[in-house]
Parts: structure tokens; C-alpha cells; sequence
């Protein structure tokens, strides 16, 4: 199967796990009973949210974000883009700016370093990073121009690396440091391995719908072992997470509709049908602060199921239009999911956790120094009445507590222990933390990003941050001068204070920004920014043509159709996003005819806008070209170009 074949296929999968498929506005009442596999007896509340989207939006999958709202990715055309929900208002906010052209974002997690990182199998591959100030990234060196990355996750490996599949000619089970290198494992012919997370055994799980397999990967040897004893005829295995039983379950939206669970230990596969809607397509999964498993269903009859550790099943139907399609917890134990389709949309549901045990879900960080002595935050249920918080067999201090949260100040040790909690309600589930030296740290971000230009003011504020272990420090540089400190790490994210640039005339100023690790002697990436006072682009003509789109020399008839035309070219190595404008003035500097769109002009080659006009009245006018920064943006209204006019007669 070639690449564009892989890509038809893809698609294919993509229709038939109900990626793409409409979804309504409002949320009905959902009735299902929380933390049971009864039949519905009880009402969970839910909206969706839409305010902020994307026109052409398309969210697929979320995550929780160390900043506690929901990140999300977006293929949606023609703006792709990487989305965050606020977890209190449900305010969506989406950066494209990042991103690689024709990008298809698709799966996302929250990584080791404190950022969201996401995969994207658009025409140029890449496995993204976006921090929390919505600075993206992507990197693509390490993956075949025909690669297909589908799902990524945090690893158990104690690197603190990411680790996702790869659907490409080469199958693969991939690999990305916080700095970006790329190392990948080949699986079988013919797979296509898709959803990934850790399981307790320290190994990736994975699951591959093509194949009809699960299988698991050792993150030290990259050894494989696929497993299929125990899956219904027909299967088609999609996501898969850590379940409270520390077996992994998945989602499988094959022949026969199931959801399943294996055991780490012996590879032993359990599939579970009983309680799904007839022509369930179960999809996303993800571990609710209430011990039970969650799942979409895009299914004929699209629902929110719920699943419980014993494989008992009950699901909520919902309004036939809406297609829920990732999802996850926030720090409250709510359900978010994504929704794409006609009428995309984040949705909410709200989820009540029952029983008094104290219950894990995820530690920030999961990874850390050997000595000790940092801050980590461990999210969870029923978390109030807990009275000691072990780390292995050392107890930690405790320094903040809260019935969904604490932050315990982790003590010194080696390896992988195992984090639990105690309680009133007995002892929690436990979660792996790692004590490591860590690999290189992850690179800061600059905002603004990239190449910028600025024709007034001259004066520019710039700021940097950077996701920051214990022992790291963010420095930058002006033009190559001495390196400057911005911060040292005092949190698990830092953001340093903005400083000025001022911009001499037609001069750039370059800034690289990078962090130090004391721990290990090495510098993490850097992050590149240029601020240049002059113009973005240049136009470099304004023409009128005539129907046949042939210059025209002397007067305009009046009546008659003609078109309006300026070419222009960005003056950096990429593209320069912009609105494009054309106007016409009358002889009292009167706008007669104005048109403006959103418009990209790259740097080569040249670009052409080109509007249809017909004069109304005869007279004397002059033609304007103009090319100023969209509204949407967050700086001040300007101009990217110089404009240029030229008179016209019109008989």
C-alpha cells in the first residue's frame, strides 16, 4: 500500500470511527447513574461550547492542561489549529500560528515538561509541542515524508520522553524527546497502529485496528508483542488508557461493538458487550475521577458510556446529531469531550464521584530529581480527608489539600516508585513516579513568535517562557550580546517578566532564547525570534485588467466589469498572514468600493489579489492597494506593506 493509499485508508478508519461526523449545538440531559452500570437513574448536567471556535472547526481529541483547562486539537480546514477550553467558562481559544501548512493535528497529551504535545499527519509530518501561553511547535526531523502519526502519550521510560504511533509505509512505534529527536521501532507489515498509552508494567500499550491486535512495546529495548487471544471476530481496537484495576482497556469499534480490557502481565484479553446501543462505535476513553472507565460512542445511536472495572457497561443516548468523539477529566472530575462535524463544539458534563476512597489520576510532574525537594501535585477524588501521601516507603510533607488535589514536596530516592495515598476512606490507587537526571530540557518559547515587523511603534515588548525543572534557568540573547537571565525555576512553569526592544530604522533584532540544566551541564534547544522595523511584505504593483484579465491603458467605461489586481511577496522565509484590501476613491477622497479578505502572501513566489469592479459613475478616481494585519489578531491595527495607488478615468 503506497502513501496515498495509506492516506485513502486512513480516511476510511477515520469514517468509520465517527471522526468527522455532525454534532449538535446543546447537550440534552444525560441520565445515567454515576459509579454504576445500572440502568439510568440519575441526571448528569452538560452544555457545549462553541464561542471562539474556528470557522470550519473540527476538534478531535482533548487533555488536560497543567494550566487546568482542556486543550484540544483541530483539523478543521482551512484553519487548523491547537484549541483550550477554559475549565470555568468554557471560553475557547485556538493558536494556529505554529503550525505547519495543510497541518492535520490529531491525537494530544500533556507531556513530562509541563507542555501539551500533539501529533499531526498532515502533508509535512510532524509531532507538535504547544505550552500553555499557546506557543506551538512542531518538529519533524526523524519522521519519513510518508509518515502517519496517530496517537501519542507520556512514557514510562525514565527519560521523560513521548511515545506515539506511526500508520506509514514503515508502521512504527515512535519515540520524541522533550527537545524533539525522534527514534522509531518498526511493527509488523501491514499494521496500523493507532491509540497508545503507559501501562503499570512500565511497557507502551498500543492498539492497531487494521491488524486486529493489541500490543505492547519495552521502552529500553523496543522489543514488540502483539496479542489477539480473546478479541471478538472482526475487531477493530481504537483507544486505549490505564484503567483502576492497572489492566489496560480499550475501545473497540469492530464487528461486534465492545468494549475490552487486557492484562499486563499474561497478554489475556476480555471483551465486553453487553449494555452497548445496537451499531455502537465506541471511540475515546479516558478514567473518571469516580473509578470508572468513560467512553464515547459515534455510533448509530451516539451516546456517553460508562464502564465499570468489572465490565458492567450502561450508556446515555443523546440527540442523534451529535457525534462526541475524544475525551477526558478535568481537575474536578467533569467530563470534556470533543465533538466534530457539522456543528463542532467542546462539551461538559458534569460527573458526581461516589464512596469515600481516595482515588489517583495523574501526578505533575511524573518524573524528578533524585535529591528531592520539589513540588508535585497529585489529582484525583475524594482527596480532603487524606492523612499521609507516600512516595515508595518514604513518606512526603504535604503543603496543600483539597478534595480533587495535592501537592506533596517529593522526597529523595531512586528508580520508579509507586505513589499512594491514605486516607478515611482507606488507601488509594497508585500512580509510578520516576527519579531521573532527565534529558535535555525543553526549549522556551518567545512571544511574539517567529519573524515580526514593526513600522510604529519602534519600541517592542517581548517575553519568553519556559516549562522549568528543579536546577534549570531560562538566559536569552540580543544579536549574539552576553546572555541575559530571565528565570530560574521556582514552579513547574515559568513565565519571565517582558522586556523592551527598541528597533532602529530598517534594522532587525534577532532574540534566542534557551535553558540551562545545572543538573547535567546541558542546554535545551533554543527558540528563535526576529523584530525588524520595516514591512512585513511589499506590494509590488496595483494593475486594472480588463474582462479577458488583460492590462488596460486609458479610461474605464462606466457599467462595464473589469478587475482590480495588487502582487505582493512576504519579505521573511514564510508565509505572512494579512488582510488584503482594495479600494477606489472619488475625486473627495470618498470610498466608492472596498474589498478585503484574509489573505497569506508567501515569500515566493510573488502572490496576486484580484477583485471584480465595476465603475458605477464616471468621474475621476484613485485605486488604493493596502495589506494591514487581520482583526483577529491581538495587536494593534496596522499596516504589513506599503500601499500603492494609482488614477483611473472612468468615461
Amino acid at each position: 500500500m503506497n502513501f496515498w493509499q495509506r492516506k485513502k485508508h486512513r480516511k476510511a478508519l477515520m469514517a468509520l470511527f465517527s471522526c468527522v461526523l455532525a454534532c449538535a449545538l446543546l447537550l440534552p440531559n444525560i441520565l445515567l447513574a454515576a459509579g454504576s452500570a445500572e440502568a439510568a437513574t440519575g441526571s448528569l448536567g452538560g452544555q457545549q461550547y462553541t464561542s471562539g471556535l474556528i470557522g470550519g472547526s473540527s476538534p478531535s481529541s482533548i487533555a488536560l492542561g497543567p494550566d487546568s483547562n482542556l486543550w484540544f486539537t483541530d483539523a478543521g480546514l482551512p484553519t487548523p489549529a491547537i484549541g483550550t477550553a477554559d475549565s470555568v467558562s468554557g471560553r475557547i481559544y485556538e493558536y494556529a500560528s505554529g503550525l505547519n501548512k495543510d497541518s492535520n493535528p490529531y491525537s494530544m497529551t500533556l507531556g513530562p515538561d509541563s507542555n501539551l504535545w500533539f501529533t499531526d499527519a498532515g502533508p509535512t509530518p510532524a509531532i507538535g509541542r504547544v505550552s500553555v501561553s499557546g506557543q506551538v511547535y512542531e518538529y519533524t526531523s526523524g519522521l519519513a515524508y510518508d509518515s502517519i502519526p496517530n496517537s501519542i502519550t507520556s512514557g514510562p521510560d525514565t527519560d521523560g520522553n513521548l511515545w506515539f504511533t506511526d500508520a506509514g509505509s514503515n508502521p512504527s512505534i515512535g519515540k520524541i524527546t522533550t527537545s524533539g529527536a525522534i527514534t522509531e521501532y518498526p511493527v509488523n507489515g501491514g499494521s496500523w497502529p493507532f491509540g497508545i498509552t503507559s501501562g503499570p508494567d512500565n511497557n507502551l500499550w498500543f492498539t492497531d485496528p487494521l491488524a486486529g491486535i493489541i500490543g505492547s512495546v519495552n521502552p529500553a529495548t523496543g522489543v514488540i508483542n502483539e496479542y489477539t487471544t480473546g478479541l471478538n471476530s472482526g475487531s477493530l481496537p481504537v483507544c486505549i488508557t490505564l484503567g483502576p484495576d492497572n489492566n489496560l482497556w480499550f475501545t473497540d469499534a469492530g464487528a461486534t461493538p465492545a468494549i475490552g480490557c487486557v492484562n499486563p502481565a499474561t497478554g489475556a484479553i476480555n471483551e465486553y458487550t453487553t449494555g452497548l446501543n445496537s451499531g455502537s462505535k465506541p471511540y475515546g476513553m479516558t478514567l473518571g475521577h469516580d473509578g470508572n472507565l468513560w467512553f464515547t460512542d459515534a455510533g448509530a445511536t451516539p451516546a456517553i458510556g460508562m464502564v465499570t472495572a468489572t465490565g458492567a457497561i450502561a450508556e446515555s443516548t443523546i440527540d442523534s446529531s451529535i457525534h462526541p468523539i475524544g475525551i477526558t477529566c478535568d481537575g474536578s472530575g467533569n467530563l470534556w469531550y470533543s465533538s466534530s462535524g457539522q456543528h463542532p463544539a467542546i462539551g461538559e458534563i458534569t460527573v458526581a464521584t461516589v464512596g469515600s476512597t481516595p482515588f489517583l489520576t495523574v501526578l505533575t510532574p511524573s518524573h524528578g530529581l533524585p535529591s528531592g525537594g520539589y513540588p508535585v501535585t497529585i489529582a484525583g477524588a475524594n482527596l480532603s480527608t487524606v492523612t499521609a501521601v507516600y512516595f515508595g516507603n518514604t513518606k512526603a510533607n504535604v503543603t496543600a489539600l483539597s478534595n480533587t488535589s495535592i501537592t506533596a514536596v517529593a522526597p529523595a530516592g531512586s528508580g520508579t516508585v509507586a505513589v499512594a495515598v491514605y486516607g478515611d476512606g482507606g488507601q488509594s490507587n497508585s500512580l509510578p513516579f520516576t527519579y531521573t537526571y532527565g534529558n535535555l530540557p525543553s526549549a522556551p518559547a518567545i512571544t511574539p513568535h517567529g519573524d515580526n515587523y514593526y513600522t510604529s511603534p519602534q519600541t517592542v515588548s517581548v517575553s519568553i517562557s519556559a516549562s522549568l525543572s528543579v536546577g534549570q534557568a531560562v538566559y536569552y540573547t540580543k544579536d549574539g550580546n552576553s546572555p541575559s537571565l530571565v528565570g530560574v525555576a521556582g514552579s513547574v512553569y515559568y513565565s519571565g517578566s517582558p522586556f523592551s526592544l527598541t528597533l532602529d530604522a530598517n534594522t532587525t533584532t534577532t532574540v534566542i532564547a534557551a535553558v540551562y540544566d545545572t543538573n547535567n551541564g546541558q542546554w535545551s534547544d533554543h527558540d528563535t525570534a526576529s523584530f525588524t522595523e520595516g514591512f512585513a511584505a511589499d506590494i509590488k504593483s496595483l494593475m486594472v485588467l480588463d474582462g479577458d484579465k488583460q492590462p488596460v491603458s486609458g479610461s474605464l467605461t462606466h457599467g462595464s466589469q473589469y478587475y482590480l489586481k495588487w502582487t505582493a511577496s512576504s519579505n521573511s522565509s514564510s508565509s505572512q498572514p494579512g488582510l488584503a484590501i482594495l479600494e477606489v476613491l472619488d475625486a473627495h477622497d470618498q470610498a466608492t468600493f472596498l474589498n478585503a479578505a484574509t489573505f497569506q502572501v508567501p515569500n515566493s513566489p510573488d502572490t496576486e489579489y484580484t477583485v471584480l469592479f465595476q465603475p458605477a459613475t464616471s468621474g475621476s478616481y484613485t485605486i488604493k492597494g493596502f495589506f494591514w494585519n487581520d482583526w483577529s489578531t491581538s495587536v494593534s491595527w496596522q499596516s504589513l506593506a506599503n500601499d500603492l495607488s494609482t488614477p483611473v478615468t472612468v468615461n
